[in-house]
């Protein structure tokens, strides 16, 4: 029966509320019941076990994290706060980073432990010199955008930004202020405030190479919008997982980083986080950057 109620590759999201659902306590023994055969299958496992043999243990663990990091953005939209579980760094560095003209391997090596199929297979791709902000951007920089009435000119939004903005922000929608990173932010806030303030979002290759190579590149405040569509790496081979990455190709939008609600083992520079452009309510933010 669980297969029929928590399957999301079977359940589309329109019928979900209407699933005849078991109380609280035969979900919580449903759950201990499942984590102690995990347990016990993952204790037979001989003490040389290989990647392939943690493979599905591996993915289940991050898989949950990401879930519990939704719990907490879902709980913010509905106005439901979690006291000291997301504590958000101010925001101490500025200024720009001018990263040198360089051949990068975007991606996850091969011998680099787990890897999500998306991150796969490492490549090398060729990076023009550019500049990077240090830091994302903050709330007092996104609010010299707002103040300037950056919601109430379609000059600087393309696509269907214009009209996102104007049915979920309206002409002049209020933000918090300070040195705390600008988070739930849309993408096509993101490209909207780097047109107006003539700079432009990263791709996924710059801002992997900034944050492996540039010192003084401050990041874990907010998920950050990349130039990049989530597309596959030439030579893409999908995982036992299927519905991870593949049904989502050319249908979301990059971001890299981590938030204060993301577990540790998923907070590196490596790792492709992906949603739709149109999404708000995730904690996701931006840093420019500009050619060199």
């Amino acid at each position: 029966m669980a297969d029929e109620w928590f399957d999301s590759s079977r359940i589309a999201h329109t019928t979900r509320w209407q699933l005849p659902l078991p109380d609280r306590a035969a979900v919580h023994d449903w759950l201990s019941s499942t984590l102690e055969t995990t347990l016990a299958l993952l204790g037979q496992l001989p003490a040389d076990a290989g990647a392939d043999d943690l493979y599905f243990f591996r993915l289940a663990c991050l898989h949950e994290a990401m879930h519990a990091e939704a719990a907490c953005y879902m709980a913010r939209t509905i106005g439901f706060e979690l006291p000291g579980m997301l504590e958000e760094r101010p925001i101490t560095v500025g200024g720009e980073l001018h990263v040198p003209a360089t051949r990068w391997q975007l991606g996850s090596p091969p011998d680099g432990g787990f890897a999500f199929d998306n991150e796969l297979p490492a490549h090398e791709v060729d990076l023009p010199a550019f500049g990077i902000d240090a830091a994302p951007v903050t709330w007092d920089r996104w609010q010299a955008f707002v103040a300037d009435g950056g919601y109430a000119n379609p000059r600087w939004w393309t696509g269907d930004g214009w009209s996102w903005a104007q049915r979920v922000r309206g002409t002049s929608p209020s933000f918090p202020s300070g040195r705390h990173a600008a988070t739930h932010l849309s993408w096509h806030e993101a490209q909207a405030w780097c047109d107006w303030a003539g700079r432009r979002l990263p791709t996924e290759a710059e801002w992997e190479c900034a944050a492996m190579t540039q010192p003084g590149f401050d990041w874990g405040h907010t998920w950050e919008w990349t130039a990049s569509a989530f597309e596959p790496f030439t030579g893409f081979r999908v995982h036992p997982y299927r519905d991870y990455s593949q049904p989502w190709f050319r249908t979301r939008q990059v971001l890299r980083g981590a938030c204060a609600a993301t577990s540790p083992e998923l907070a590196h520079p490596r790792y492709r986080n992906f949603f739709e452009p149109r999404r708000a309510d995730v904690f996701a933010g931006l840093r420019s950057c500009a050619s060199r």
